[in-house]
């Protein structure tokens, strides 16, 4: 019998075309889809392919990626302390057959027709701005946007609050003409913050509805930082 398992997934995403293949990348850098399916074979679990709640482009990292795939059962998983025991040992095979920029954080049980891209209702991005004047650590630095200057807060928050609510975003989309790039941002947060003895920017983005508009959060927090520094 078929069924699915939904897995939390976080990576970092400088070593790879993004998360799906990308002819421009092709035979220079992996996609993390490819990478997790090699592992989901290597580790027995299954040869299906592994479906994401979001592509992402290359370099872009996630804390929480919600993968689905499908896996074959002689019968259906009983839920109980056995069965968490199985989908713990799942995620700790799947860690040792993945590289360490990609980690399984948990195996789930999912309903057979769990589909993690149409299935998801929302999505929530952060991004990340660092004061680059401060220093600190290249580990601290990834997967920010390195300044030489303060922004104004001011200004970012009436940029963010322009760009809430339903608008065409083709100007800040890689997806064809062809798709509809109307897209309903529910809210985007400007908060300073100090994390790791640096001062960040966190620009938290919350896109509703389905479809691709791949650069619509990214965009907007850098169209934020831009109102920032005009605003100075």
């Amino acid at each position: 019998m078929r069924t699915k398992l939904l897995l939390r997934v976080s990576f970092l995403g400088t070593n790879y075309c993004g998360w799906q293949p990308q002819p421009a990348c092709a035979g220079s850098l992996p996609s993390v889809c490819e990478t997790l399916q090699a592992a989901l074979r290597r580790a027995g679990v299954t040869d299906g392919a592994p479906v994401a709640a979001g592509r992402l482009d290359k370099g872009v990292h996630a804390m929480m990626q919600v993968v689905t795939v499908t896996v074959r059962r002689s019968a259906p998983a009983v839920p109980g302390p056995a069965r968490d025991a199985e989908l713990a040992a799942i995620a700790t095979r799947l860690n040792e057959a993945l590289p360490a920029d990609v980690r399984v954080l948990r195996a789930l049980d999912a309903h057979r027709k769990a589909h993690a891209m149409s299935g998801a209702g929302a999505k929530t991005y952060t991004y990340y701005a660092v004061d680059g004047r401060a220093g600190g650590s290249d580990g601290c630095r990834r997967g920010c946007w390195v300044l030489d200057a303060p922004l104004n807060m001011a200004a970012m928050r009436r940029a963010a609050a322009a760009m809430e609510g339903e608008h065409d975003w083709a100007a800040l989309c890689t997806a064809p003409a062809s798709q509809a790039t109307r897209r309903t941002v529910a809210s985007i947060e400007v908060r300073a913050r100090r994390h790791a003895s640096l001062p960040l920017l966190g620009c938290l983005c919350a896109p509703s509805g389905g479809g691709r508009c791949e650069l619509l959060p990214p965009g907007s927090c850098g169209a934020c930082g831009e109102g920032g520094r005009e605003g100075e």
